[in-house]
């Protein structure tokens, strides 16, 4: 992980979330059958743990960026939406 930002040090969940990218990341380096949706289902676990703890925008971002995960900011971004506005 990269440099830690001193303003999410103690944000609830960040631990969590930057193990969930990181995961989802292994999976979609494994380019065998399966592999992908397993990473996919961890993006969407890490979106619910975002929105649970009413992260704001910043931290998203910033939490993402220390992880520097193959899971791109807008896959991220993309998976809290839906599951904020369709619940998938």
């Amino acid at each position: 992980m990269s440099r830690t930002n001193p303003m999410i040090a103690n944000l609830v969940g960040k631990d969590e979330f930057q193990k969930l990218l990181s995961d989802a990341s292994y999976h979609y380096a494994d380019d065998s059958g399966g592999e992908w949706g397993r990473g996919a289902q961890l993006v969407v676990e890490a979106a619910k743990l975002v929105i649970a703890n009413k992260w704001r925008f910043w931290q998203i971002q910033e939490a993402h960026r220390e992880t520097a995960p193959l899971v791109t900011f807008d896959q991220v971004m993309e998976q809290i939406c839906n599951v904020a506005y369709r619940g998938t």
